[in-house]
């Protein structure tokens, strides 16, 4: 990916990456690897990310959507992840408005239930305390009608509505990208790592790749390898030492019409059978229900999907809080779910009892990270690159937290206000982008959040390869739509054919590929599943 409205051909990106020795090359598209080549670009640090598939493929298209600073994190004593999340919160809010929003939520307490408000609202204290703001506020069950129609009433003694935040982590993961591109670094898609090249000391020195698009193999050279595939990372690293061990989580979710669950915040609870902290939350004009939180068995090849167990656990959970809407699988418009690299200490807890902090490992040169949340990704790409400081040939102490920005600075638009449609474009696609798209928004796509306009602008400057890359990372028509949005696809076509000069084929081809995606990996499970 070059800066934006520069975008090379595919074949002389991928040459100009094999014809130089990169300082570090990245291995992992999501977060956490745009990340690091974010604050790479910044140090000076001449650095490539190459991704096995599309841009936050993985885990970072598929997550709950939070950027918060984790309250259940803070209740177990997790007091320094919770305090640097919630700063870092609080920067992505005051840096790229429009992309990450406040999100308000709301926490019912009932009689027999644990916490009780008191407690809860001690907890609020400190974590507010910690963004320097107070966010929560205490209210009486009389209020619970006006601020959440429809939530159980029955035990009810108080609920607490609190603050956190909300994102589209499949754009943030690229406009993170697109700003260390910005800076001097460069990306690629559709790029595996097939192996770690070593010299006669055994020391990584770069990788050797396979273009998914062309087919062609090459060698990548570079002073250190990093390593952030997430839950995939054991597959490159080739070895495991130590008590830590990667362990994958699957986290999946429910989404509806808003019409079918019309919340306007995010409505906390615990569920039922396991006491589990469950959510339904308003996005991008549909509605969201999640998370689970289960092991799960990798493969490589193939996306992760919700099960039936799965489906029938979240809607058990939202006919218990919202026991008047009498939801089942018919009313669901589509699915996602993500794998979280969880590293655990092999002890067997439970899933939701891992921690949630980041690892990272030194393999002479091949640096491997796993862990961590989303709200923190600067962070641990600070860490990574003080550990892997000795093989760049700098001192850990030039590695500065205190970085101010992370984006850069967009100037106010002219006059008091900023209306909500450009502070999105804004946010998702940097003043530029904004300010073509606005030149010529084109028509409305179906009932959604997104125009004609910005697709021209997407596909004339963000790499998309296929049909999925556009529906599900570069917009999320695919997640919000019935079908992923069948009944456009005559119009995304057109839109296609004209920027990517796509023929009739191609695009017969990318539309059956598309839509076995969301058949497989975003619908219902089909029967047996």
């Amino acid at each position: 990916m070059q800066a934006q409205g520069t975008e090379k051909p595919r074949e002389t990106r991928l040459h100009a990456a094999c014809s130089e020795i990169w300082d570090a090359v990245i291995v992992g598209g999501g977060i956490t690897g745009a990340g690091i080549l974010r604050e790479c670009a910044r140090l000076g640090i001449r650095a490539l990310l190459i991704e096995k598939h599309d841009f936050a493929w993985g885990t970072s298209s598929k997550s709950s959507k939070m950027v918060h600073g984790g309250l259940r994190y803070l209740a177990s004593g997790q007091f320094g992840l919770t305090r640097d999340a919630v700063h870092e919160r609080q920067r992505l809010l005051g840096e790229i408005p429009g992309l990450v929003e406040p999100l308000p939520f709301v926490m019912g307490h009932y009689a027999g239930e644990f916490p009780p408000a008191s407690l809860f609202n001690l907890l609020l204290t400190v974590y507010d305390g910690m963004a320097g703001q107070v966010l929560h506020q205490r209210h009486e069950p009389v209020e619970a009608p006006f601020w959440v129609p429809g939530m159980k009433a029955q035990g009810l003694k108080a609920f607490t509505r609190f603050q956190d935040a909300v994102t589209d982590d499949a754009r943030l993961t690229l406009r993170v990208i697109q700003q260390a591109c910005r800076e001097g670094a460069m990306a690629l898609n559709y790029c595996s790592a097939d192996e770690v090249l070593r010299d006669g000391k055994g020391r990584a020195r770069g990788v050797r790749i396979t273009d998914r698009i062309s087919g062609e193999a090459s060698e990548i050279r570079s002073s250190a390898v990093i390593n952030a595939t997430g839950a995939w990372a054991s597959a490159l690293r080739g070895l495991a030492t130590g008590p830590e061990q990667i362990r994958p989580l699957r986290g999946s979710h429910l989404v509806f019409p808003r019409w079918r669950v019309p919340v306007a915040l995010s409505i906390s609870y615990l569920h039922p059978a396991d006491k589990r902290p469950i959510f339904v939350f308003p996005w991008e004009g549909v509605t969201v229900a999640g998370t689970t939180d289960l092991d799960h068995q990798l493969d490589p090849e193939k996306d992760v999907a919700i099960t039936r167990d799965e489906v029938n656990y979240l809607l058990d959970g939202l006919n218990h809080i919202l026991p008047t809407a009498h939801l089942t699988p018919a009313d669901v418009l589509s699915t996602w779910a993500g794998v979280r690299p969880v590293v655990s200490d092999g002890k067997g807890l439970d899933p939701s009892r891992e921690k949630r902090e980041h690892s990272i490992w030194d393999d002479q040169g091949l640096i491997t990270v796993a862990g961590g949340k989303l709200t923190t990704f600067r962070l641990i790409a600070l860490d990574v690159l003080k550990v892997a400081a000795p093989w760049l040939n700098l001192s850990p102490g030039s590695i500065d937290a205190a970085e101010p920005r992370i984006f850069d600075r967009v100037d106010a638009e002219p006059g008091p206000f900023v209306s909500a449609r450009i502070q999105r474009w804004i946010g998702r696609y940097g003043k530029a982008g904004a300010d073509v798209i606005r030149s010529a928004p084109g028509a409305r796509i179906g009932a959604t959040p997104w125009w004609e306009g910005e697709l021209h602008w997407i596909l004339a400057n963000e790499m998309v390869e296929h049909l999925d890359d556009l529906m599900l990372r570069r917009t999320r028509l695919g997640n919000i739509l019935p079908g992923g949005g069948r009944e456009i696809l005559d119009q995304i076509g057109r839109i296609c054919q004209a920027r990517l000069g796509w023929d009739a084929q191609r695009w017969d081809r990318e539309c059956e590929r598309y839509l076995d995606i969301i058949r497989r990996y975003f619908s219902l499970p089909e029967d047996g599943q």
